[in-house]
């Protein structure tokens, strides 16, 4: 019995003078990611800022590092090193970390998701005769980052001088242009509701066009009338845009169209300045002129 005893009482004796190294014997050690700050949407060819927040609320944490993951699929191109170190944190310190990225011209407008890991020791394993890699604590996020495409309307092919009396309706025929990256759907084109000049639709609601690509103009006819009590001189139209972007979002875009409200439009012109006389007519009726 003696014997088994002091067996017993040697081999704890041999485990008290070996340390063995185990990450499970240490259970309050933990970098916990405190904070992710990222710009709301970006847009292609913007650079914008990943801000990330480490913090150590229990024992010291040592070797502490962040790798930025970005898959090669995405459009996005890290300004700098995707893996920082930010060396030892010690008990309620908190560090930052900062990472620049630029959006590729010719992203898509949609969600993405980057990986970030950040790695780090409970004990400093530095000379320790072992691979120390194989205790190391990892803690994953996912960083969302909302992409926007370009979308800018504008109306092409007004009437160079558009001139109406009180009273007047008015019919204009222009084109809708598109400019950016990405495809509007389900567009809508009229007078909007709330108007700082003197005018009122008169076709009751917007023109529905469709789908509109970058670059390629859509025509489409605008209706409304003059207040009979407008006042003469400079006024802007406000058309009003809707459609839907690649997120499903219902957006507006107001454009102005400039227009001249004037009494006698047309009135007290003489034939000569005109162009053309009365006996020009005539002639120009019996085939005599051009």
């Amino acid at each position: 019995m003696r014997r088994v005893f002091g067996g017993i009482f040697l081999i704890v004796l041999l485990l008290g003078l070996v340390s063995i190294p185990c990450a499970a014997g240490v259970s309050y050690t933990q970098v916990v990611v405190s904070k992710i700050i990222v710009p709301d949407e970006v847009y292609p060819g913007d650079q914008f800022t990943i801000k990330v927040v480490l913090h150590n609320p229990w024992s010291k944490a040592y070797n502490v590092r962040t790798q930025l993951v970005i898959s090669s699929t995405d459009p996005f191109v890290c300004q700098g090193p995707t893996l920082i170190y930010v060396g030892d944190l010690v008990h309620t310190e908190y560090a930052q970390v900062l990472y620049t990225i630029l959006v590729s011209g010719d992203a898509d407008a949609k969600p993405y998701s980057l990986g970030l890991t950040v790695s780090f020791y409970d004990h400093d394993y530095s000379g320790a005769g072992f691979n120390a890699s194989i205790y190391a604590h990892v803690v994953s996020e996912k960083i969302p980052i909302k992409v926007q495409g370009h979308m800018e309307f504008h109306l092409i092919n007004l009437p160079s001088d558009l001139t109406a009396e009180p009273g007047d309706a008015v019919t204009v025929e222009a084109d809708l242009l598109l400019i950016g990256t990405e495809t509007a759907r389900f567009v809508e084109v009229g007078l909007a509701e709330e108007q700082a000049g003197p005018f009122v639709s008169t076709s009751g609601v917007p023109e529905y066009i469709g789908l509109v690509d970058p670059d390629s103009p859509v025509p489409f006819t605008l209706e409304f009338s003059v207040d009979s009590g407008a006042e003469t001189g400079d006024h802007s139209v406000q058309v009003e845009v809707t459609y839907w972007d690649a997120y499903n979002n219902i957006k507006h875009s107001t454009i102005e169209v400039p227009i001249h409200i004037e009494v006698g439009v047309g009135e007290g012109i003489t034939e000569a300045e005109a162009g053309y006389t009365l006996w020009d007519w005539i002639k120009i009726l019996f085939g005599i002129r051009p």
